[in-house]
């Protein structure tokens, strides 16, 4: 199943020159900050393996940073239940066995025509939500190197405004950017004392914060479903 972890930093001390490392879990994620003292405070979040599950946690984790509530992304429908791959498949040859025992019995049509609307409907819903919602990465995600997160496809760490950072691995993963990105943001929280930051990995915007592809095949396949309950249903063979 996958995961994220959140880590925060405390007692902030600009004076100490030895670096900090963040441990979560023993295991040690590469960021050195001249912060003081650093605690875990780590839990693991599990998610459901449809794609609306995994398009919601992408949302989950950008409404977290629209602190204002000025651009919420809103949640794709259907994860709970109905987009699980086994149930789909089993509602697809349900209403494909229904249109052949229609030929004779047109009542049962009425089956497969209603599980096609619904999924049509959902698929659509989804589709509406996806362009609406737009891109689902904040200001306050950063990309980095599969290695740096090892175990995780994104954490959550609360980085100091007024005191430095030193990331030399972190910088080396992200190709000397993280540390211009992280100026931006303190720039712009000046009135903080820290703010929260998501590293992430690859696999992150690809499977997660991206266009669920099994939409076209679910969409195809029940219209399909739909055009041939009707096609029973007026006679026409």
């Amino acid at each position: 199943m996958s995961h994220t972890r959140y880590v925060s930093t405390i007692d902030i001390n600009d004076d100490d020159d030895d670096d900090d490392t963040v441990a979560i879990r023993s295991q040690q994620v590469n960021v050195n900050l001249e912060l003081g003292q650093i605690r875990d405070v780590g839990h693991t979040t599990y998610i459901r393996s449809t794609y609306a599950g995994r398009y919601n946690f992408a949302v989950k984790q950008y409404n977290h940073y629209d602190t204002e509530n000025v651009n919420k992304k809103r949640y794709m429908r259907g994860g709970r239940l109905f987009l699980y791959g086994i149930i789909v498949l089993i509602l697809f040859i349900v209403s494909i066995l229904l249109i052949n025992q229609a030929k004779s019995n047109k009542a049962l049509i009425a089956i497969p025509i209603i599980i096609s609307i619904i999924y049509l409907f959902i698929t659509s819903y989804n589709w509406h939500i996806h362009r609406t919602n737009a891109s689902l990465i904040h200001d306050n995600m950063i990309k980095v190197q599969d290695k740096y997160l090892s175990g995780s496809i994104n954490e959550h760490f609360k980085i100091p405004v007024h005191a430095r950072i030193q990331n030399r691995e972190l910088i080396a993963a992200t190709d000397g950017t993280t540390i211009a990105v992280l100026a931006r943001l303190q720039q712009r929280y000046q009135n903080l004392t820290e703010i929260d930051i998501m590293l992430y990995k690859n696999i992150y915007l690809t499977k997660y914060a991206c266009f669920p592809s099994e939409t076209i095949l679910h969409f195809l396949l029940f219209l399909g479903i739909l055009i041939a309950s009707f096609t029973i249903l007026t006679g026409k063979q």
